[in-house]
């Protein structure tokens, strides 16, 4: 307690590490003069191993009033075991320099796919390697978690290719900007029927462009976009299919 009380009135030193021996299941255990002095035996060991003053360095007991403890025993105790922990740590370093670059390469990878794909909800897509990118400077979020998040933006990417999709969004237009309704099928396919129904396209992948709709293009991407926004029962639809030239 004495020794708390000298440290909480005196200045910390900002930069090094605060350190807190804890001794559960024996309160008091260093008592008297014989206890200061394990305390500073103990205070010289933690500053050695943590590189910090004797100022940060705080002690606590708790439980049953017991006999005094055997520092020595304590010291070499604590020095294994803070041994192990920074060997621990050691190898956490080690793991983040290895794991750190792969996460890049994952969210550079992820931004080539999305810009080599079929164009929708680019935004949304695009936004959302940009909050990576973001998170991999941040010091406050852990590794596992970005990890995580790589992951699950992988996951997202995935699905896509496994379900029917409708959503609006603006489109280029003979150099107009058009409201348009966009049909998403899986990877196989991406028309649009403007808002007033007139015009319709769908986007060719050989030449990377949206390309003019038939009517009858028109009329099924239409009859597609309500069975997608569950405005019509599940039927057949007819869409343009991008074919490989090489098939």
């Amino acid at each position: 307690i004495m020794w708390c009380r000298k440290n909480f009135k005196s200045t910390l030193k900002r930069g090094e590490p605060i350190v807190i021996l804890v001794n559960a299941g024996n309160a008091n255990a260093f008592t008297g003069k014989e206890g200061q002095v394990a305390c500073q035996r103990k205070a010289d060991t933690l500053s050695n191993l943590f590189n910090c003053n004797h100022s940060n360095i705080f002690f606590a007991s708790t439980g049953v009033i017991g006999e005094k403890l055997q520092v020595q025993k304590i010291i070499n105790s604590q020095i294994e075991e803070i041994v192990n922990i920074l060997l621990k740590i050691d190898e956490l370093d080690k793991t983040n320099q290895r794991i750190v670059p792969l996460m890049l390469k994952m969210i550079d990878g992820l931004e080539n796919f999305i810009l080599l794909d079929i164009p929708f909800l680019m935004e949304e897509r695009s936004s959302r390697v940009r909050n990576l990118k973001e998170t991999m400077d941040r010091g406050d979020i852990s590794t596992s978690e970005k990890f995580r998040l790589i992951t699950e933006a992988y996951k997202t990417e995935l699905e896509y290719g496994r379900t029917i999709e409708t959503y609006r969004d603006n489109i280029d237009i003979d150099g107009v900007e058009t409201s348009a309704d966009f049909l998403r099928v899986g990877r196989i396919a991406l028309t649009y029927l403007t808002v007033d129904g007139n015009k319709g396209g769908y986007w060719d992948t050989q030449s990377s462009s949206y390309m003019k709709a038939s009517s009858s293009i028109r009329r099924a991407t239409g009859d597609a976009l309500k069975i997608a926004s569950k405005q019509a029962p599940p039927a057949l639809i007819k869409i343009p299919l991008y074919r490989d030239s090489n098939e």
